[in-house]
């Protein structure tokens, strides 16, 4: 089942690769807590509704609740995605910038 989610969350990220947006926009923002490298090869992505695996194998693992959550934002890899009237949140933002640093360090 892993490779079939690290699947989906990769066609996604590509899909979503022209409209993206690098998190170096926050370099002032976060200046001592995230550095400019990690910044600049991290990205955010501005969606109407937060984009979730919606794979069967899921469902029937009990994560049905986190499906269908009305979450704020998600980070899947290197790219988080957050609901557009969240974009000027910093605090999300930094929230979904630590889980960029879970998926590079504890990778899937």
């Amino acid at each position: 089942m892993i490779y079939k989610i690290e699947e989906w969350i990769n066609q996604l990220n590509r899909s979503h690769e022209h409209v993206r947006k690098p998190c170096i926009a926050f370099k002032n923002q976060f200046k001592g807590s995230y550095s400019t490298d990690f910044l600049t090869n991290t990205f955010f992505v501005v969606v109407d509704k937060i984009p979730k695996p919606d794979i069967p194998e899921l469902r029937k693992a009990g994560l049905g609740d986190f499906i269908d959550m009305d979450a704020m934002g998600i980070t899947y890899n290197d790219t988080y995605y957050i609901k557009e009237g969240e974009v000027n949140n910093l605090r999300l933002h930094f929230h979904e910038l630590v889980h960029v640093v879970q998926w590079r360090e504890l990778a899937p």
